[in-house]
């Protein structure tokens, strides 16, 4: 069996692994766009891109031939914990700011300043935490 584990943050997917060890897990990050218009009310905001991999074995499984079929954007990547670790920063930068400034994700060039001084933060944690490329 494969399974796709496709949420934000890292550990979860390696929580989740460890209890169907007779499954491959496969890794997937996403810039797929939405946001909560209310409680229990999620939006599609646009189109994304999806990139899987799994961290064991950078040999790409067959059921990518389905993705393909379903006209999903994808691309394997045998660094996918790379892929991980930036959604990771980005959300840390993007999501309290859009809680702070109120806003969705555009309205955050409105507050560039903020924005790069984040980023600056989260580039020397990578650094730190030995992710670099992120």
């Amino acid at each position: 069996a494969e399974v796709i584990l496709l949420q934000n943050g890292l550990g979860s997917q390696d929580a989740v692994a460890a209890r169907v060890p007779h499954a491959r897990c496969l890794f997937a990050s996403s810039t797929e766009g939405a946001f909560m218009e209310s409680d229990w009310r999620v939006r599609f905001a646009g189109q994304g891109f999806t990139w899987l991999g799994d961290v064991s074995n950078p040999r790409a499984p067959s059921l990518l031939q389905d993705v393909r079929d379903s006209r999903i954007a994808h691309e394997w990547t045998p660094d996918i914990l790379t892929r991980l670790w930036r959604k990771l920063a980005l959300n840390c930068a993007i999501n309290p700011l859009t809680v702070l400034y109120d806003c969705r994700n555009g309205g955050l060039l409105d507050h560039s300043d903020e924005v790069a001084t984040l980023c600056a933060e989260l580039s020397e944690l990578l650094a730190c935490c030995g992710q670099p490329a992120a």
